[in-house]
């Protein structure tokens, strides 16, 4: 019994032997020479791969960092737009001094930061890709270092690799293209924006970079979650063992390079992988910068000219509080200039009364020269000298809310007045007017058809003035009070008229101060947006009427003030009666010629008696 025990085992180990042998041989004819396997390449693939992939996974951490201080500012400005912008679920409400706030977050440093760190973005993931590059290359050079026998010569290895080196749970591509199409609507949507879609466009572009912000955080994520990958299965192939193999038939040999052959295939996989995502989030980040770019330079350029027409109106408001004071302390002097002409006239009225009396003449003369050296014709010259000058003062300033206001109308971005009807822009000159080629006369535009027609009775009066100023210069010492009397009738009349134009030069300050104050405090929701653009052209239109009327009372002001003086001048000069002496029956005779030249027959018939009177006076 042992012997046939012993005999079957003894078979047995010889069987187990043939079989090893029959392995060994098969191998042998598989390969028809001893196995060559090159360490020195597989190790070197594995080095460059281990290396290269740690720098990438460092350069993931830099990514990731920035791609979060991005997401965070496109959450700040939504953040901020949402606060400040109205909301047509809410009870929120925009005013004028929000505008700077929003200007400063879409164009100022803390946007340009934003987009710098966006490029950065671009940059790094394109070291991604040349990084996710060397490392293919360096995997496929250490498959090409592999034996025949464990991996035979294979063309397209990224190919391969898909299957290969693939794991259940290998991540798949974000939907990038879908991302991208979603950037450029919401680029041509920054690009087309107008007054009314700004707010909603502006939120929805931010949102839209937190959100792309947020998808190429992930993916760099990612990338750095396969270089950390890959650094750990490179490892396991720079550091295979050599010891003992050489030329030689070893089972445990052949099974180390099957599992560097895995290795290579997996690292080759996540390199592929890493690339192509790194290429998509290049891709994205491109469209994030160009959409920060344009949201910074198109929502800027809007809320950047809303705050400086804000700022403009706000210095303006001066002017026009200016200018209303002004027409109010006018006015205030205009009443009490025509109240005092009047006054003038009816006391010259009177003296002519009596010119005819006993007597009456003399005491014309004389009443016409207390006149002349008392208060009340220089009272009326001051009244019209500070109305004058108060006028002169608020053209000034009426001029200076025109041109800035003009200036800030022209700057506005096209954009802005896209869907309002914005009046066409008369022209600030005459000389600017259109040329009515029928008449041959200057057509004015817009609104200024009635201070055209204002100005056309402006010139009578002026002429009306200028006419009796001539007559009273050129008067005898007897008409000379009449046309004096005339000449201050005339004066009541004009002043009383340049105090109706102050008037409505008040009134036109006080529509510019309720228009600027509407655009500086009234409510800025999208409803009402367009009516603030539009009180921008209220505010010039009223600045230009109410400057042509301030310029129309000047003219009337300093015709008055001319006549005025001549008057004052008359009476006081050379033309009324000496004070006696050699000279005075001279005086009598010039005196008597000179009026009887200058009245009618119907005059001398009324006043004859009076002459003989007043001749008789000095025999």
């Amino acid at each position: 019994m042992p012997r046939i025990f012993g005999s079957k085992l003894a078979s047995f180990g010889d069987s187990l032997k043939d079989a090893a042998e029959i392995v060994i041989n098969k191998i042998d004819d598989k390969i028809d020479m001893p196995i060559i396997i090159d360490f020195v390449g597989i190790k070197t693939a594995g080095e460059e791969c281990y290396s290269t992939a740690r720098e990438t996974s460092g350069l993931c951490r830099v990514t990731i960092e920035k791609a979060q201080e991005m997401v965070a500012f496109g959450q700040e400005l939504q953040t901020t737009l949402d606060n400040v912008c109205p909301n047509r679920n809410s009870n929120k409400k925009m005013d004028a001094s929000k505008f700077e706030i929003i200007r400063e977050l879409v164009e100022g440093d803390r946007i340009q930061s934003a987009t710098q760190l966006a490029q950065d973005l671009g940059r790094l993931s394109l070291q991604c890709v040349e990084k996710s590059g060397d490392m293919m290359a360096a995997m496929e050079k250490g498959i090409d270092a592999l034996p025949d026998v464990v991996q035979p010569f294979v063309d397209n290895k990224m190919k391969s690799a898909q299957k290969k080196g693939a794991k259940k749970g290998d991540p798949a591509l974000p939907d990038v293209d879908g991302s991208v199409r979603e950037l450029q609507t919401l680029v041509a949507d920054v690009e087309t924006v107008t007054l009314f879609t700004v707010v909603g466009r502006g939120s929805a572009a931010f949102e839209g970079l937190r959100r792309k912000g947020e998808l190429s955080k992930d993916m760099f994520l990612s990338i750095q979650n396969f270089a950390e990958a890959v650094e750990s299965v490179s490892d396991s192939v720079r550091n295979v063992r050599d010891e003992g193999i050489g030329l030689g038939t070893s089972l445990t040999v052949l099974g180390n390079i099957r599992t560097v052959a895995k290795s290579a295939w997996r690292c080759l996989r996540l390199s592929g992988l890493m690339k192509a995502f790194a290429e998509q989030v290049g891709t994205l980040i491109r469209w994030i910068v160009r959409l920060f770019q344009t949201a910074s330079a198109r929502l800027g350029s809007i809320w950047g000219a809303l705050a400086r027409a804000k700022d403009v109106l706000a210095g303006c408001m001066v002017y026009v509080r200016a200018s209303i004071r002004l027409c109010d302390d006018s006015r205030t002097k205009a009443l009490l200039l025509r109240d005092t002409a009047g006054e003038i006239r009816d006391h010259l009225q009177a003296v002519l009364v009596f010119v005819s009396t006993a007597g009456g003449a003399a005491r014309a003369l004389g009443s016409v020269r207390e006149l002349a050296d008392g208060d009340e014709i220089l009272l009326c010259i001051e009244l019209g000298t500070r109305i004058d000058d108060m006028f002169t003062e608020c053209v000034r300033q009426v001029v200076a809310t025109i041109d800035k206001v003009d200036e800030t109308i022209r700057d506005l971005p096209a954009v802005l007045t896209v869907d309002i009807p914005v009046p066409e822009l008369a022209p600030l000159d005459a000389e600017d007017a259109e040329v009515d080629d029928r008449e041959g006369e200057r057509r004015p535009s817009g609104g200024n058809v009635r201070s055209a027609t204002r100005s056309l009775h402006l010139a009578d009066d002026v002429r009306q003035l200028e006419g009796m100023r001539s007559d009273i210069e050129g008067a005898s010492p007897l008409t000379m009070i009449q046309k004096s009397a005339a000449g201050f009738s005339g004066v009541s009349d004009t002043v009383g008229k340049c105090g109706e134009m102050i008037t409505t030069s008040r009134g036109y300050a006080e529509t510019c101060r309720t228009s600027i104050d509407a655009f500086h405090h009234g409510n800025w929701d999208l409803e009402v947006a367009g009516g603030h653009i539009l009180e921008l052209f209220a505010v010039r239109d009223a600045g230009v009427q109410m400057r042509d009327f301030v310029e129309g009372v000047l003219e009337l002001v300093r015709a008055n003030l001319a006549l005025m003086k001549a008057v004052r001048s008359k009476c006081k000069g050379g033309g009324l009666l000496g004070n006696g002496g050699n000279g005075g029956g001279a005086n009598i005779g010039n005196l008597a010629e000179s009026f009887a030249s200058e009245v009618t027959l119907d005059d001398l018939k009324g006043l004859g008696e009076g002459l003989k009177k007043f001749g008789s006076l000095f025999k």
